[in-house]
């Protein structure tokens, strides 16, 4: 017989009136105590993702996607007006490529935490405080700096993770705890793509520039006219979005269902 909260000890029976007990806590960054089936147990946070790929795609925490094609310094994400969650900051800078003025695609990334600043600049050169290193590497306690897969990647000791393939691919993961707390390119993370599009001021705008140029953290750098391409029409996006096309990449019994537990398909 086992018996216990499920979520600081578990106790098992061993005869003659005793019983040993061992510690069962969760873990207070990953993990949270909740019932399932009726019995209370330790499981993982929610947790959401962040992307921004190709030249460049972006895709919120709550999930909106859209493109712009800006080639300044950008917020990604950090908390905002929020002092229970611990602080992290995010920054990408955007370039222009294959001597294309209407595309862009990140150059480098910039993790801002616990006192230091991580650079990840394209080509995979990994910088701590400006001034490059080797890794895996723990510049100070709380931040770690390691390859995952080909991901050049950031852990955070409160549940905040930042990768980024050196390419043109970036993410970042944060857990529950920051619902409704950030803003910044990646959303505010409450649950309502609607509502995505706020700037600094918090104003709700419509259009993907007006929300991206408005998180431009370099002065220096002002491109208002930078328009992105035409985008599809309903009846294109219905198309392309189909099986015979990139929906076959979603689809879980086609040839790409095997890299869905390693690379989020969408």
């Amino acid at each position: 017989i086992i018996f216990g909260d499920g979520c600081s000890m578990l106790c098992r029976c061993a005869g003659n009136y005793t019983f040993d007990c061992v510690d069962n806590t969760c873990d207070p960054v990953t993990e949270e105590c909740r019932e399932v089936g009726g019995v209370n147990g330790c499981h993982p946070k929610g947790t959401s993702t962040c992307v921004a790929s190709g030249d460049p795609h972006y895709n919120t925490f709550d999930n909106r996607r859209y493109d712009f094609m800006g080639t300044c310094s950008y917020l990604m994400s950090e908390p905002c007006n929020s002092t229970d969650v611990p602080h992290f900051a995010v920054y990408t800078d955007n370039e222009n490529r294959y001597n294309n003025p209407h595309i862009s695609y990140v150059k480098a990334v910039h993790v801002h935490a616990l006192g230091v600043i991580v650079s990840i600049l394209k080509g995979g050169t990994v910088q701590v405080n400006g001034t490059n290193v080797n890794i895996p590497l723990s510049p100070v306690s709380g931040v770690d700096i390691f390859m995952a897969g080909k991901h050049y990647t950031v852990a955070l000791n409160f549940g905040v993770t930042v990768r980024y393939d050196g390419n043109h691919y970036m993410e970042i993961k944060v857990i529950k705890d920051y619902e409704d707390k950030l803003c910044g390119l990646c959303g505010d993370y409450n649950g309502d793509p609607q509502d995505d599009f706020q700037t600094p001021t918090g104003e709700l705008v419509q259009n993907p520039n007006d929300f991206g140029h408005s998180w431009n953290t370099d002065t220096e750098c002002n491109k208002p006219d930078v328009v992105p391409p035409p985008g599809c029409t309903d009846d294109e996006q219905e198309l392309y979005e189909g099986p015979a096309y990139c929906g076959i990449i979603l689809d879980n019994n086609g040839p790409f269902a095997a890299c869905h537990p390693k690379v989020n398909p969408n």
